[in-house]
């Protein structure tokens, strides 16, 4: 049975482990900073299992499971696990980041009533060199946002590298 805790109890090396193993995730969802930063404001919660962890957050009074960071043979049965406690837990909504590969091969074995994409919840990845230069019709707004900022602010601006309180001189 899973056991939810608030996620800043969460040992952030036993996290890092766990995404580690899935290279693939590129998604702020699992970044620790994000998660730690947005605890409150949704309510993220974690749960061992096995060997690695359930994250889930409660938005709208409804919970959404990630999916679990576990190795790959057991992640249908944290699935299976995540469902059979939310069904006595309360409100369930969705699984959040099923990757594509295992919806197909796993998501009608549960009765999932549908698996979708949605596009609101993507993020926007861009490489870098081309926001360097942004150059390209899809970078076009973000480059009239920087030109908006230096017509408001010109030089007037500066920049500073945040450092730890011990490594100030």
């Amino acid at each position: 049975m899973l056991s939810f805790s608030p996620f800043n109890k969460l040992d952030k090396e036993k996290f890092t482990l766990s995404v580690s193993r899935f290279p693939e995730l590129k998604s702020c969802e699992y970044s620790y900073a994000n998660l730690f930063a947005w605890q409150n404001a949704y309510n993220t919660e974690y749960a061992d299992f096995e060997d690695g962890v359930v994250l889930r957050m409660k938005i709208n009074g409804k919970y959404t499971y990630l999916f679990p960071l576990t190795s790959r043979e057991k992640q249908f049965c944290a699935v299976k696990e995540i469902l059979d406690f939310s069904s006595s837990d309360g409100p369930f909504t969705e699984f959040s980041l099923l990757p594509k590969d295992f919806a197909e091969r796993r998501g009608s074995g549960f009765g999932a009533e549908k698996v979708y994409f949605n596009r609101d919840y993507s993020d926007y990845i861009y490489e870098k060199e081309s926001l360097c230069t942004f150059n390209g019709h899809k970078l076009h707004s973000k480059k009239n946002h920087l030109n908006k900022f230096f017509s408001l602010y010109g030089n007037s601006f500066s920049y500073s590298e945040i450092k730890s309180e011990s490594d100030v001189e």
